[in-house]
Order: C-alpha cells, then structure tokens, then sequence
C-alpha cells in the first residue's frame, strides 16, 4: 500500500514540474516575441486587445511607439483569439506587470479580471470602451455623450434637417443595460432635439442581431429611413452590402465609425456620408503616460477624453492621407 502511495506521489510531483515548465516556457516565448523592445527597463506594461490587424490598432501602437522611451517602459501585446482570455490573464499575472491596457471591443466584459488585476495592485486603463462596473482606474477615450450628438449633427447635414434615423449599436454598447445609461444614445437624443424634423425610428444592437439582418428587416417594414447611424466599423460593411444588394446606396444615407481602409474608400465614392474618428496616436500616448501617473501613485482623473475627428470625402485627403 504504501509503495502504491509513493508511487502516487511521485506522478503527481512529476506532473506538476511538467505543467510549470510548460508555462514558464510559453510565458518566455510569449515575452520573445511580443515585447516591444529590450526588457532592461523600469516599467513592464501588457496589452490586451482583439484587433492586432485593424488600421485602428495600428495607429495606437503607433502612439505608443512615439512615447514608450520616456517613460522608461516596454509593452508586450497579447491577443485575445490566438490564446484564451482566461490563458492570457493567468499569463499577465504571473509576469508581474506594473500596469494593464485593456482595448477589447467589449472591456466591460472582463470586469471580474479587471477586479483580480486590482486586487493583485495591477493597475488597469480601459480604452475606447469603459468598464464602469469594474475596479478599473481610468477609461481613456471619446466622450460618448459628445459623440451620440456628433453623430445627429451629421444625420441632419445629410438629410437637410429633415428624416428618419435609425441606429445600429455595436459591440461596445450591451442591450441589458438601460438606454438611459447609454450616453451614446443621451447625446444622440439631445442632438435631435435642435431639429425640429429630425427623429430616431428605432435603436437595435449587432450583439442581438447581424447588422445586414437588422437593416433588411427595417427595409422591409412600414417606415421610410433616411439615415442609418452604425458605431462598429464591421457592421458599416455589412449594411452597405445590404444597401448595395438592394440598390440603395445614396437614398439612405450613412454615418459611420472609425476609419478602416473599407470606410475611407466608401467616403471616397460617396457611399458613406461622413464618418467619426476617435484621434488613435492619441489614445495610445495618453494611456501611457497615465498608466505612468498611476504607477508614480499621483491622482489622475478617472475618464480622460480625446479629440473626435469627423471625416468626410471633403477633408478626406487631410484627416486621412
């Protein structure tokens, strides 16, 4: 019995010594391969995101780029898709980082990571989209508020003040919290209200339903649409693929989000009206520099906004050559 015990012991021993060096192995060959640069530095930063291959991202790291050195830091990337979320956050922990960049399409659904970053005092920024529900120590990104009504001033230059809006939310925007709460769509009301013949017809999320479904399906009802409003850069391409299908383009017009090569060349040939763009280089300098602050324990601010852009085929070559 006892050499069975031994025997048992001894697996169990070995099996764990096994998984470790697995791990370690895979954290260092994560570290080779990610980081930005030599890791003979002050600060070690991880980034977290979903959207590695998109202009956006591109744009960001860019910023990061530009600033990283003075602040004595190196950042590592890890990519939600290629590993697990949960893989990736059990990585972060284990390297010890001194603070985290979360720019997922949706921040606020890792708020019990975040929570466990916090309660590991692992400082944490969230970009482009909030965590309010978390524990996270700033969001940096657009004023959502100034956006909804960014995006009714647009609605009604292209409709002459007057028309029909309907508004597809993306996946940063959850359909189980209350529309009052949604400072998107606050702004989006309060900016129609200075146009007396300018309404929003209905509000539907791409989390519930594929944007080509939604558009397909108010296409098909009794109300006339003037203007289609979308905050996700892939739902802008699936609904001008309906609109395309359809022979619609032009007689409903679109105000988009972000500046994907796709959206660009859409504002090009007049297929989309304008779109709104959030200053990228921006975002990635200030999260740096605050995630500095936090780490120097000097009191930030826990939502920093910056600047929103509005392109349009007008000043397409300025904003976006």
């Amino acid at each position: 019995m006892r050499k069975w015990i031994k025997l048992l012991e001894a697996v169990i021993v070995f099996s764990l010594i096994v998984i470790s060096f697995i791990s370690i192995n895979s954290i260092n060959q994560l570290r080779a391969a990610r980081y930005s640069g030599s890791i003979d530095k002050a600060h070690h930063f991880a980034i977290v995101t979903d959207e590695v291959s998109s202009y956006a991202f591109n744009k960001f790291i860019e910023g990061i780029d530009s600033i990283i050195d003075a602040h004595d830091a190196v950042f590592e990337v890890y990519e939600v898709g290629v590993q697990s979320s949960d893989a990736i956050f059990d990585m972060i922990q284990l390297t010890e980082v001194d603070g985290v960049i979360l720019k997922l399409s949706n921040n606020n659904a890792y708020s019990s990571q975040i929570n466990s970053f916090k309660a590991n005092g692992i400082n944490v920024v969230a970009i482009g989209n909030d965590a309010p529900e978390s524990d996270r120590d700033l969001y940096v990104g657009t004023n959502k508020f100034q956006l909804g009504k960014e995006a009714a001033a647009l609605s009604a230059l292209a409709t002459d003040r007057q028309g029909r809006v309907a508004v597809i939310l993306g996946n940063e925007y959850l359909d189980d919290k209350a529309v009052a709460t949604n400072n998107f769509v606050n702004g989006l009301y309060e900016g129609v209200k200075d146009y007396e013949s300018l309404s929003i017809s209905t509000i539907q999320y791409s989390t519930n339903l594929r944007a080509e479904i939604i558009v397909d399906e108010i296409l098909g009802g009794t109300e006339t649409i003037d203007v289609i409003i979308c905050t996700d850069p892939l739902d802008v391409n699936r609904v001008m693929r309906v609109l395309v299908d359809r022979n619609m383009v032009g007689s409903i017009k679109v105000i988009a989000n972000g500046n994907t090569p796709e959206i660009v060349e859409y504002i090009r040939k007049n297929l989309v009206y304008a779109s709104l763009v959030e200053d990228y280089e921006e975002l990635g300098r200030l999260s740096i520099e605050y995630l500095d602050k936090l780490n120097k324990e000097q009191v930030v601010s826990s939502y920093i906004n910056i600047p929103i852009a509005t392109l349009k085929k007008d000043n397409l070559e300025e904003v976006h050559p």
